[in-house]
C-alpha cells in the first residue's frame, strides 16, 4: 500500500513539473515591461493645445490596468473625470504560453458588446481571429480572420484572409538571428510588390530605424528612433525622400521621469519643439 502511494505521489509530481515547465509564458512580456511587478498601473493622458499664444492642457482619460501574479494584464478600464468611458472596459485571458486568446470588451455598465477569440501556432503567431459583436446581450454579427504562415529558415510567407474583405493579403517577412522582424514586403495577388518596410535594431533590441519603400522599391521615407539607458524612447525624427532630396518632416522628443524602480512616471511629448502631450503613470506594487 505504501509503495502504491509513493508511486502515485511520484506520478503527480511528474505531472506537476511537466505542466510547470510547459507553462513558461514565453510569448508574454510580463507586466508590460514594467519593473517591480506592479499589481496595478494608472496612466493619465493630457492633450496640450495652444490658443492665442496660451497653453491649454486638457485631460484625455485615465487608463487603469490590472496584472496577475504572473504579470499578465487581466483587466483594463478607461476613466474620465471619475466616470467610466463608454465601451472602455476590457478583460483578457491567456494560454499557458502567454498568448492572449480572449478579449472581452464591455461598456460603462459592465455589459459585453464585443468578444474577440484568438488561436496561435507553435511560434506564437496568431492564425485565427473570431470577432463577435453583441447588442443588448444578443449576438449581432461575427467575422473571422485567417493567417497562414509558411516558414523556411528565418523567413515567413504569409497569407491573410478576412471575411470582411474580398481579397487576401500577401506578405513576406524576414527575421534576424534573434527573431526580430527586419523586413516585411506587402504583395498584391500577382506577387508583385506594393510596399516594403525595413527595420534596424541596436544591441539592446530597440528598433532604431525604419525605412519605407514604394511599389517600385524606391525609398520614400525613413525614421530614426533614439533610446536612453533605460531603453525608453527619447526621440523620433521622420524624413521623406523625394527626387533624391531628403526632407525632415517632423521631430518628436520625449522627456521622461522615473520612480525608484526605474518605471516611467511622467512622459512629455514635444513635436517640433512644442509640448503636445503628457502622460503620468502611478504604480501599485
Amino acid at each position: 500500500m505504501i509503495k502504491i502511494i509513493k508511486k502515485l505521489l511520484l506520478f503527480l509530481l511528474v505531472i506537476f513539473l511537466t505542466n510547470s515547465c510547459s507553462s513558461n509564458l514565453k510569448y508574454l512580456t510580463p507586466y508590460d515591461g514594467h519593473n517591480g511587478k506592479p499589481k496595478r498601473t494608472e496612466s493619465t493622458s493630457y492633450a496640450v493645445n495652444y490658443k492665442n499664444n496660451k497653453k491649454i492642457i486638457d485631460t484625455f482619460y485615465t487608463n487603469v490596468s490590472i496584472f496577475d501574479k504572473k504579470g499578465r494584464q487581466t483587466e483594463q478600464q478607461s476613466i474620465k473625470n471619475g466616470e467610466k468611458l463608454p465601451r472602455s472596459g476590457m478583460s483578457l485571458k491567456y494560454d499557458k504560453f502567454g498568448n492572449n486568446i480572449k478579449v472581452n470588451l464591455k461598456n460603462s455598465k459592465g455589459i459585453t458588446y464585443k468578444i474577440n477569440n484568438f488561436l496561435y501556432n507553435k511560434f506564437g503567431q496568431q492564425i485565427r481571429g473570431e470577432y463577435l459583436r453583441y447588442i443588448e446581450d444578443t449576438l449581432h454579427s461575427k467575422s473571422y480572420t485567417y493567417t497562414t504562415y509558411y516558414r523556411k529558415k528565418r523567413e515567413d510567407s504569409i497569407i491573410y484572409k478576412s471575411t470582411r474583405i474580398k481579397e487576401a493579403e500577401y506578405l513576406f517577412r524576414k527575421y534576424d538571428s534573434k527573431w526580430r522582424e527586419i523586413e516585411t514586403r506587402y504583395l498584391n495577388s500577382s506577387g508583385l510588390l506594393n510596399k516594403k518596410h525595413v527595420h534596424k535594431y541596436d544591441k539592446f533590441g530597440n528598433q532604431i530605424m525604419t525605412k519605407k519603400y514604394n511599389s517600385e522599391n524606391h525609398l520614400i521615407s525613413f525614421s530614426l528612433r533614439i533610446f536612453n539607458t533605460s531603453n525608453d524612447l527619447t526621440s523620433i525624427i521622420s524624413y521623406k525622400v523625394k527626387d533624391q532630396d531628403t526632407i525632415k518632416i517632423k521631430e518628436e522628443e520625449y522627456l521622461n521621469k522615473y520612480d525608484l524602480k526605474g518605471n516611467n512616471v511622467e512622459s512629455k511629448t514635444f513635436v517640433d519643439g512644442f509640448l503636445s502631450f503628457i502622460r503620468k503613470t502611478k504604480y501599485v506594487y
